[in-house]
């Protein structure tokens, strides 16, 4: 992960080699030094949501979009309160 944060917190045009280099110290993007393999970081964790009304859905007419606001608006409550 430190890697990655590394690499998309990089300035300008990548240098050759760049992703030969190791990865940086975890701390500095206060992340445990050690890393076990596993993958349950609440902010990584939880299942896809699919919300009614598909990429529009919180339309409700405006901009040539007609989603499903009730319905979406009631799918991102509950996904808020869990």
């Amino acid at each position: 992960m430190a890697k990655f944060i590394a690499l998309v917190s990089y300035q300008g045009p990548l240098p050759a080699g760049y992703a030969d280099q190791p990865a940086p110290d975890p701390a500095m993007f206060g992340l445990p030094a050690e890393d076990d393999g596993c993958r349950n970081d609440p902010l990584l964790g939880p299942p896809p949501v699919t919300f009614p009304g598909g990429h529009d859905g919180f339309l409700g007419g405006e901009y040539d979009g007609m989603g499903e606001p009730d319905a979406f608006a009631a799918t991102l409550h509950t996904v808020l309160d869990d």
